[in-house]
């Protein structure tokens, strides 16, 4: 899951996102840089307050999964401000594309992430909704 694209899709700073989890605006920004791996405890958090945002906002966020045995793995978060398009790419695997942020840069780019439409059967309901409103 891409934190920093996370983050600025919500609209949170380091601090009010390290607030989010009840850690510290320095541990927000190794995990986002990667250069710790924010542990699945604070990761499991995260997906929980997400959903709570998005019960609360009228800023749909989906987050995409892949499970692996018996655990689901969050692979990325697409919210209806940067969706772009979902295409069928094979049998039930999907790409979604949406607009991201680069770190470095600051310079905005399509981002992908590929899926499988078994796991996210709620991600493509949104993708479907979100996809309408834009060709309206």
């Amino acid at each position: 899951m891409n934190l920093f694209n996370l983050r600025t899709l919500l609209g949170l700073t380091t601090t009010e996102a390290g607030q989010l989890l009840h850690v510290t605006r320095r541990t927000w920004e190794l995990w986002e840089s990667g250069k710790q791996k924010i542990p699945p405890a604070k990761e499991e958090l995260l997906l929980k307050k997400i959903d709570l945002y998005h019960d609360n906002s009228s800023n749909d966020v989906v987050v995409i999964i892949q499970k692996t045995g018996l655990s689901e793995i969050p692979l990325d978060v697409v919210g209806s401000r940067n969706f772009l398009a979902c295409d069928t790419i094979g049998n039930d695997e999907y790409i979604v594309k949406s607009l991201a942020i680069d770190k470095q840069s600051l310079r905005p780019y399509v981002h992908k992430t590929r899926f499988l439409g078994t796991y996210n059967q709620t991600a493509l309901k949104h993708f479907s909704n979100w996809k309408s409103q834009l060709s309206d």
